[in-house]
């Protein structure tokens, strides 16, 4: 039997070609990196404001940054701070008629209020970041982005004594293919941080330990 040697020896190198295609590509799909500054519109709430001071104490959980390897999607990083700090400002300065910041490294509550008796607030406000999630279609299955958020918030008095802990999630999705992979994973953490926000606006005054310190504080 006569052998076409130039027939097999094309054929391998397509073999060879595809193959080498295919690890290319792979490869390019397992090292594609997302970076999102999480970013969009802060509403002001149409809430009654509360009659109180407080003191927000920012702990470095509101400036996390979400690094994830996804199996089918790559690398993402998303930083959330310049969102919630945003919208917390814009939050508790509708809930409130006077609002003062500090940021803070340790946990829990500031143990005194460090300003003089006779101008420090009447209590103090912590939130923090807990949970951060988000998923993509691809790992769904779904025809949309989402993404949820987990908010811890502490009421305390003047003095830094914890009166209670409260615990709210927020959600948040946006369509496929109405944005961009990292245009709909923004858009759905914005509307995350904003469902969280609003149920802390309109349920934490509902709370009991809430309902004690306005008592106490009136």
């Amino acid at each position: 039997m006569k052998v076409n040697w130039f027939t097999i020896s094309a054929q391998n190198f397509l073999n060879g070609f595809r193959a080498a295609a295919i690890i290319l590509f792979l490869g390019g799909v397992s090292s594609c990196s997302t970076s999102v500054q999480v970013e969009g519109e802060v509403p002001k709430l149409l809430v009654p404001a509360i009659d109180r001071s407080v003191l927000f104490l920012k702990p470095r959980s509101l400036q996390y940054t979400h690094e994830e390897k996804l199996p089918r999607g790559g690398d993402w990083s998303i930083a959330l701070g310049p969102m919630n700090e945003a919208f917390f400002n814009e939050l508790l300065d509708s809930m409130f008629v006077s609002v003062a910041s500090m940021e803070v490294e340790s946990d829990g509550l500031i143990s005194g209020n460090p300003k003089e008796p006779q101008t420090r607030e009447d209590g103090q406000i912590r939130i923090d970041l807990v949970e951060y999630g988000f998923l993509t279609p691809q790992i769904s299955g779904l025809n949309f982005f989402s993404a949820s958020t987990k908010f811890r918030i502490e009421i305390g008095d003047a003095d830094g004594q914890s009166l209670g802990v409260w615990q709210v999630v927020g959600y948040g999705k946006a369509e496929a293919g109405t944005f961009q992979a990292a245009e709909a994973v923004n858009s759905a953490t914005v509307l995350a941080i904003r469902d969280a926000g609003a149920r802390i606006a309109i349920e934490l005054p509902r709370q009991g330990f809430f309902q004690d310190w306005l008592e106490s504080t009136r």
